[in-house]
């Protein structure tokens, strides 16, 4: 998908304004400005947020499309030809670290699939590397509905799963911080219903013809909290692994290192 996106040379979204322009693009060239709000692709109105995204980012290399902005109250057009995106290294690099987690995941579920520890670290695996690669494509996934759907769970169910695997391990009881780990996935999973209803009434606002962009923003508020959520979840992970970590012997202390080295990495 990263692959076959056109290179726009800019970034805008929410209330169809522009956040920033590369410099080297057929858009700054055009004169493309940061701030600017796209109020017309190819001289028809956008009405909302979701109704730019769909006419933009589903065009394909080579094709031209004309902005209307309006900048400061005055309407400006806007010419550009979309050029065909170099190599999406970082694209590339969100695969290979996927595989790599995947990889970790499988050796794990298949040299021990008896152990708790064994299964909570494939699952946060195969996790984490949706999030991986969802979270680095993210602009080419809101024409991909489907796409868009299964990276959004995973983003909401990371935080939860990986906490899950912090707390639960080295312990053997699969209760252990029931407590805990109930409030994260419980957080997560309100979270992840009431974006979904925002990103929903956004959607039906936009095939209604209805101009707004108030779900949009809820959204946006909800995914800001659930990252500061996410935040809170790698720092208890964290400590929780480090207070293990001080305790425990032999080849369990081992396993611990790595365990803890994969939050840091995730932070």
């Amino acid at each position: 998908v990263a692959w076959n996106a056109p290179n726009k040379g800019f970034v805008g979204f929410t209330e169809r304004r522009i956040v920033s322009v590369e410099r080297t693009s057929a858009a700054w060239r055009a004169g493309l400005r940061p701030g600017d709000i796209v109020a017309a692709v190819d001289g028809s109105p956008t009405l909302s947020t979701l109704d730019y995204v769909y006419r933009v980012l589903g065009r394909h290399p080579g094709d031209h499309t004309r902005l209307t902005v309006d900048r400061g109250g005055t309407k400006r057009h806007i010419d550009i030809d979309m050029r065909r995106s170099p190599p999406p290294f970082i694209a590339i690099i969100s695969a290979v670290m996927a595989a790599v987690l995947l990889a970790l995941g499988v050796i794990a579920r298949i040299g021990r699939p008896w152990e708790i520890a064994s299964q909570r670290f494939w699952r946060t695996t195969v996790t984490y590397a949706i999030v991986y690669t969802a979270a680095l494509s993210y602009t080419t996934l809101f024409v991909h509905p489907a796409l868009g759907a299964v990276g959004l769970i995973a983003f909401f169910f990371a935080p939860p799963i990986a906490l899950d695997l912090a707390l639960a391990f080295p312990s053997r009881s699969r209760h252990a911080y029931l407590g805990w780990r109930l409030l994260a996935y419980t957080s997560s999973l309100g979270l992840m219903i009431a974006t979904t209803y925002c990103f929903s009434r956004a959607y039906a606002d936009y095939a209604a013809g209805v101009p707004g962009v108030g779900a949009l923003l809820w959204a946006r508020r909800l995914i800001t909290t659930h990252l500061a959520f996410t935040v809170g979840a790698i720092v208890l992970g964290l400590s929780m692994q480090v207070r293990n970590l001080r305790e425990a012997r032999g080849s369990e202390r081992g396993q611990l290192k790595w365990l803890t080295y994969g939050f840091v990495l995730a932070a």
